[in-house]
């Protein structure tokens, strides 16, 4: 069975090899003869997607475990980004210093490897935990392969997303079975054209247009980010106003006093989903402070009003326990019970 290897990335690293192709090139002079001759045979357009791991004992055992077909999840704290398969390896700190430069630490990402025409991925970090079985909470670092029963429910979840036809066999090329150096490819040659998940609209196959679609994904990821950190500032400068003591956790976005808790999600047409991980964070979120915060009552703050295809969102959430609140025209909007809860936000 193939490999699943779950590697965390920067916005940065991932806007120089990912989102966008690299110039082969550019690499010409980094690499031997032969090793260019067999990236110019994957990637005839003469453009490349490449990542790397820093060179270190357990990431090198990783990274030698990689074999042609082998499966690749990149993931940020938003969760799973990116999925692409492995092409071609080698060991190459030319190449890193290259593209990525070196790390705070002066480590190199020198454990190369070139993948085909990255897939973009919806897969939430809390959606990948439970997945996987690992802490709701767990952030993966750096490296590592799965065991094949933590991979095999990632595998369904990207196949749910994007079909069979990115997961196609990869076959081993005859210039190399070296298993330093290899090189697959897909059947027609080519590598697969990115597939969006079922809301995203269906891409051309054109290698520069998907480059550009990933770039403006990143993008609208980031000013999600930052929408999110607008809005939770927006409601501690409210909180603060009313003299209250506002804090956060690693898990928590807001602790106002020491008996609210809330959540804040942006919506984008996910209301529902987002509903149901605000709902599972929470629940989450008293358990692990049960102790320091025995009476904790929980809150979900929406950028707007949290509807979705009719549903009562807010009504849901307030049978589990969740009080509801939502930007709205410059100020705040809430259930009932939420303005009992916080009065001080609808002042």
């Amino acid at each position: 069975m193939a490999n699943f290897l779950i590697q965390s990335a920067t916005a940065d690293n991932l806007a120089r090899s990912i989102t966008k192709p690299v110039l082969l090139s550019e690499m010409q002079d980094c690499v031997s003869g032969n090793s260019f001759e067999i990236l110019r045979g994957i990637y005839p357009e003469g453009k490349c997607w490449v990542w790397g791991l820093p060179l270190g004992p357990m990431n090198l055992k990783q990274w030698e475990r990689l074999e042609p077909q082998d499966d690749v999840g990149i993931i940020t704290l938003l969760g799973i980004q990116f999925y692409m398969r492995v092409m071609y390896k080698e060991h190459n700190a030319e190449v890193a210093r290259r593209i990525w430069g070196p790390r705070l630490d002066g480590k190199l990402y020198e454990l190369t490897y070139f993948s085909n025409l990255p897939t973009l991925i919806d897969i939430s970090l809390v959606e990948y935990n439970a997945f996987t079985g690992y802490n709701y909470d767990r952030m993966p670092q750096n490296a590592f392969i799965l065991q094949p029963l933590r991979a095999d429910p990632v595998r369904q979840a990207i196949l749910a997303q994007i079909g069979s036809s990115a997961l196609g066999t990869i076959a081993v090329n005859d210039l190399t079975r070296d298993k330093t150096l290899f090189v697959g490819l897909h059947d027609n040659g080519d590598p697969p054209a990115v597939t969006g998940f079922a809301r995203r609209a269906t891409l051309s196959s054109g290698a520069q247009k998907d480059a550009i679609d990933i770039a403006a994904f990143v993008s609208a990821i980031q000013e999600r980010s930052n929408a999110h950190e607008q809005l939770a500032s927006r409601i501690a400068e409210c909180a603060v106003r009313w003299g209250l003591l506002v804090s956060s956790s690693i898990l928590v976005d807001l602790i106002i006093g020491d008996d609210v808790f809330i959540e804040v999600k942006t919506l984008n047409g996910d209301a529902v989903r987002q509903a149901r991980n605000a709902l599972a964070q929470l629940y989450y979120y008293r358990f692990v402070y049960r102790k320091r915060f025995p009476s904790a009552r929980l809150l979900a703050a929406f950028s707007r009003y949290p509807d979705q295809a009719g549903n009562d969102i807010t009504q849901f959430l307030s049978e589990c326990g969740i009080e509801s609140v939502w930007a709205a025209d410059g100020a705040f909007d809430g259930t009932m019970k939420a303005r009992q809860i916080i009065p001080w936000l609808f002042a």
